[in-house]
């Protein structure tokens, strides 16, 4: 955390050069000198949707359609909204109860197109 770019900057240097920065929690490592199995597919969480994000795919790739053709009756039982109104609406949808359901639709719906076209990860994160 940082009040402003400055103050980010310098702890950033600090963390990069090796020197302990208070209250921050860092991960350190090294890269691989050989690179690893494979590409990963790692999403983001909420706060990523913007609107109209998944207008371009639907009824255009097969794969994704399906996807979100079969999550649409589960999603308007549990959640009482459409995901082809969500990922259509002219509008950034908003609370959880709406985005948790739009972005996992979306996300799967992204991995199935990839896959269909023969990507495959070696690993990743929704």
């Amino acid at each position: 955390m940082a009040a402003d770019r400055q103050e980010l900057v310098e702890r950033l240097e600090l963390t990069r050069d090796g020197t302990d920065v208070d209250d921050v929690a860092a991960v350190r490592g090294h890269a691989a000198s050989v690179p690893g199995p494979g590409p990963v597919w790692v999403f983001p969480g909420q706060g990523s949707q913007w609107a109209g994000m998944g207008a371009s795919l639907l009824d255009e790739d097969e794969a994704f359609t399906s996807v979100v053709d079969a999550l649409e009756a589960l999603v308007a039982a549990e959640s009482g909204f459409s995901l082809r109104w969500a990922l259509t609406a002219s509008d950034v949808v908003t609370g959880i109860a709406k985005v948790q359901p739009m972005l996992f639709a979306m996300q799967v719906g992204l991995a199935r197109s990839w896959q269909a076209r023969g990507l495959s990860p070696s690993g990743g994160h929704l």
